[in-house]
């Protein structure tokens, strides 16, 4: 980017639609459905930790 003198950088932001969660699926279908879908892996590795720390999936 900075090779090619780029000025300007915009940043977007995404719309996430909430689901009802399905506690059927294990955190590496959720994962690998979240890579599939074009998330970036920062985002990715942020819902797996938040899934594997939070009362939802441990119930």
């Amino acid at each position: 980017m900075f090779q090619k003198n780029v000025t300007e950088i915009v940043i977007k932001p995404q719309i996430i639609t909430l689901e009802e969660f399905d506690k059927s699926l294990s955190i590496n279908e959720i994962t690998n459905s979240l890579e599939k879908s074009g998330h970036n892996a920062e985002f990715i590795a942020e819902i797996k930790d938040g899934l594997q720390n939070s009362s939802i999936k441990k119930n």
